[in-house]
């Protein structure tokens, strides 16, 4: 069967380098695909923390607002629904860093037994009661809401990129027109 560029795919054994771009024909060897294998295992394994997590919802609002500015309403409440998750994964990863659970059913269980859990649930509850496609004013909201949530309950994870935080802020003031 041909593939893009018109060759036939059966020519292809194995997978390509993960770092190749489209049109490169040179496979990895046995050696690199091994390695490669287990560098991505490990990252899959390797426990979220919320460092990454804020890193994440900034990547995840920068997304957000170039598809609202777009009018793609669906990819838009995909998104939010990504940026909810991630405040769900900072919430759970500050104060139950060893849950067995990831998604939704055990949260309150897990975070809702103290007050500060229990704040963090009213959050994220008003999170999740929002427009599902916001504004782009709206969705300024939701890293807002992560980052005050996680300078609240993991200060020591906002410390580092704090930096990068002031400078994303900056960089994604709402543009006239866009609000």
């Amino acid at each position: 069967m041909p593939d893009q560029r018109g060759r036939g795919a059966a020519h292809r054994i194995g997978p390509r380098l993960l770092w190749q771009g489209p049109g490169a024909d040179d496979l990895a060897d046995a050696g690199t695909r091994q390695r490669t294998a287990q560098r991505l295992a490990r990252a899959a394994q390797a426990p979220a923390d919320c460092g990454s997590l804020l890193v994440q919802a900034m990547v995840l609002h920068a997304m957000l607002r170039k598809h609202l500015a777009r009018v793609q309403q669906y990819i838009a409440y995909g998104l939010l629904h990504d940026l909810n998750a991630t405040c769900r994964g900072v919430i759970r990863t500050a104060l139950v860093p060893h849950s067995r659970h990831h998604g939704w059913h055990h949260l309150p269980d897990e975070v809702g037994h103290t007050a500060r859990g229990r704040k963090c649930l009213t959050e994220l509850t008003q999170a999740l009661t929002s427009p599902p496609v916001p504004t782009v004013a709206q969705a300024y909201e939701a890293p807002d809401r992560i980052v005050r949530l996680a300078q609240q309950i993991a200060p020591h994870a906002v410390g580092s990129p704090a930096d990068e935080i002031s400078a994303y802020r900056a960089c994604q003031q709402p543009e006239e027109g866009l609000v």
